[in-house]
């Protein structure tokens, strides 16, 4: 296709029709073109004495137009000369040269197989003023495209989590990260209502906050149960999901995770009961996450109270000392 208009001039556009056409149609639009800043190439305005047809209409006319504007009548498709200039105006399009613009005068036109995968305009069906209307646009290469709005307050500001194939996803994802953070037992009972309190500043509907729900419980990112009517009873993250954002935020979970083992192993006295708070600044949930991986590999075995969890020495790990994991406070919200 080749380029509409250029730095320093108007685009230029060449009118090949038939002479039929001139007065029902032709000179009207090349005034309005002309009109709107369109350097209009037509014969009438073009010739003069002694001129050379072709010369001036194939070298200067078509030759040196950004597109040609083949406007196409039952008269002008049996014109020799005008499918003359068309067959023309085809070869450089093919060329990269031009644009070629098909305008059509009639309906039900058995229009030339070279075009008729072009993009077209019917001046019966559209009218006479959108036609010369789009026309323009198409010769200042004016977009049509509604103009770009500002994107919703939930893209381009979420955490530092994982990032979803939704953006709403994500954002309710990250709620749901902040949100168990924020609590500081295993006792607290949640629901969805709260990540919607969350995330409506964002413009995210409490309905798209059960849709989302929804998606991350079967991608396993939350466990989570649906309840009667429209909410879910929110359990929290599983140990693999919480430990991978914890390390997406900074944290070295290898290193925390030698450092326990260690001090389950080295502990001279067997087992104790130990603190969550005596891993000063690592979130609880994160602690028992990587105590329940141990638990799992066959490192240690747990048995669970409502007030504490006891980690003893497995039969597989013999050489492990035990533990004994307590917590301070319980609630429920």
């Amino acid at each position: 296709m080749g380029q509409m208009s250029t730095a320093g001039r108007p685009p230029r556009a060449f009118i090949s029709y038939a002479s039929d056409d001139k007065q029902r149609f032709v000179l009207e639009f090349a005034s309005h073109l002309l009109t709107n800043g369109v350097q209009v190439w037509l014969d009438k305005w073009e010739l003069g004495g002694g001129d050379s047809l072709p010369q001036r209409i194939f070298d200067r006319g078509i030759g040196q137009s950004d597109a040609v504007l083949c406007v196409l009548s039952d008269v002008a498709l049996a014109k020799p000369w005008v499918r003359e200039e068309f067959d023309v105006a085809v070869v450089r399009r093919i060329a990269g040269k031009t644009r070629l613009i098909p305008i059509l005068l009639d309906n039900d036109l058995n229009v030339p197989v070279a075009i008729e995968h072009l993009f077209h305009y019917n001046v019966p069906r559209q009218g006479f003023d959108y036609v010369a209307a789009e026309v323009v646009r198409d010769m200042f290469n004016v977009s049509r495209r509604p103009p770009l709005g500002r994107p919703p307050p939930f893209v381009g500001s979420l955490p530092n989590v994982r990032q979803l194939d939704d953006p709403i996803d994500t954002a309710v994802f990250a709620a749901l990260i902040e949100h168990f953070r924020r609590l500081d037992s295993p006792n607290w009972i949640t629901f969805s209502n709260s990540i919607g309190e969350a995330v409506e500043p964002l413009g995210i509907s409490y309905e798209q906050v059960l849709d989302s729900i929804e998606i991350l419980e079967r991608q396993h990112l939350v466990n989570a149960q649906k309840m009667l009517g429209p909410r879910w009873q929110l359990k929290g993250i599983p140990d693999y999901v919480w430990l991978e954002e914890e390390a997406r935020g900074g944290l070295d979970v290898d290193a925390l995770r030698r450092k326990m083992l260690s001090d389950i192993v080295n502990e001279p006295t067997g087992p104790k009961p130990t603190d969550w708070y005596d891993y000063r600044g690592i979130h609880w949930r994160t602690v028992t996450a990587i105590l329940n991986e141990f638990s799992r590999a066959g490192y240690i075995a747990v048995s669970t109270t409502r007030e504490f969890r006891t980690y003893g020495t497995s039969r597989r790990s013999r050489g492990v000392h035990s533990a004994r994991w307590s917590r301070r406070s319980s609630g429920r919200n």
